[in-house]
């Protein structure tokens, strides 16, 4: 019995995340290159400005569910999808955010934002857990600027900034659901 279980409820999971994706899809694909050169940037300053407008270079990586199912963490999307930038892991310190090639000895030099939100703690190196977070499939677009283009957000901004925008309750429906298993990997499935 025990067996049948867990092969019924994945096969459940499966079949209510290809519903919720199939309408995903259409919204996505509906977009035109005019309406994606639209997309106001929120993190260079401290309104919203278009990605021409900003100083610096601004990387907009928008989350699609069935592009980036094989990415587990926020450091995994930084890694594979932005250019110019690298997360390396520390044993002290955690993930630690690159920028053009250079590593910082901690976080404390590269601003974390969640929805517009600082997220770094002054008090511990910068932000600790903030690129290993691994509900992905929380975002809707993640913003991303290298080098000291915004000098609006002030010292912890030297290396770069990188904004986590998250999905929006009111237009995503849907459940998350995460099986860990026994060798450090994660399985999941949004719908």
């Amino acid at each position: 019995m025990k067996r049948l279980l867990a092969p019924c409820v994945l096969f459940f999971q499966i079949s209510l995340s290809l519903l919720a994706q199939a309408d995903l899809l259409q919204q996505y694909s509906s977009y035109s290159i005019e309406e994606l050169l639209k997309v106001k940037v929120g993190c260079t300053s401290f309104f919203e400005q278009q990605p021409i407008e900003t100083p610096g270079n601004v990387y907009i990586v928008p989350m699609k569910a069935e592009e980036h199912a094989s990415l587990r963490s926020y450091e995994d999307i930084v890694n594979y999808l932005v250019p110019g930038n690298i997360v390396w892991r520390h044993s002290f310190t955690g993930a630690l955010l690159g920028t053009r090639g250079v590593i910082t000895d901690n976080n404390s030099k590269s601003m974390l934002l969640l929805d517009g939100q600082d997220i770094n703690m002054r008090t511990f190196n910068g932000t600790p857990n903030g690129l290993e977070n691994t509900l992905t499939g929380d975002l809707e677009r993640m913003e991303i600027i290298n080098g000291p283009g915004s000098l609006v957000h002030g010292s912890g901004a030297i290396n770069g900034i990188v904004n986590f925008v998250p999905k929006n309750g009111t237009t995503t429906r849907g459940f998350l659901s995460m099986l860990p298993t026994v060798i450090r990997n994660t399985y999941r499935k949004q719908s």
